[in-house]
C-alpha cells in the first residue's frame, strides 16, 4: 500500500479527491504527524523513516533539500 506524507502546503481539494477515489490511501499530514513548521529536510528525514512517500507543492526548496538527503537518489 502506498503511504503519503502531505506538507502543510498541500492543496487539500486534491487530497479529499485522493481520498474520495482512493479511500483505503494511507495519507497523513505534517499536522498530523507534529512537523508543522518544520525544516522540509526534518519533514523528508521523517518521510524516510516511515517509508511515506511526501505530497507537496514547495518545489523550490523540498526538491533542493530532497536531492541533498539522497546524493541524487530517489
Amino acid at each position: 500500500m502506498l503511504r503519503l506524507l502531505t506538507d502543510e502546503n498541500f492543496n487539500q481539494r486534491i487530497l479529499r479527491g485522493l481520498n474520495k477515489r482512493l479511500p483505503q490511501l494511507d495519507v497523513l499530514s505534517v499536522r498530523d504527524v507534529g512537523l508543522m513548521s518544520h525544516p522540509d529536510r526534518v519533514i523528508l528525514d521523517w518521510a524516510a523513516n516511515e517509508s511515506r512517500t511526501v505530497l507537496t507543492h514547495d518545489i523550490k526548496t523540498m526538491v533542493r533539500d530532497a536531492e541533498r538527503a539522497t546524493g541524487g537518489g530517489p
